[in-house]
């Protein structure tokens, strides 16, 4: 039980990475979950700008 509300408490607060897939618009970090769902709903014509993963995926990507 204890490791369940812990798991939980981290998933609240958890922070996204937002790059873009379109060069002229800013790579956006440390995001919250509200904000990384709005940019994910934007396009430039077709095509979806950002692609988000957490911080914690992001840093494991890159480094």
């Amino acid at each position: 039980m204890t490791q369940i509300a812990s798991i939980g408490v981290v998933n609240a607060e958890q922070l996204y990475n937002c790059h873009p897939q379109v060069s002229s618009f800013p790579q956006r970090n440390s995001v919250t979950l509200a904000e990384a769902k709005q940019l994910l709903l934007q396009m430039d014509g077709h095509q979806f700008i950002y692609h988000c993963m957490t911080a914690t995926q992001s840093n494991m990507v890159s480094g």
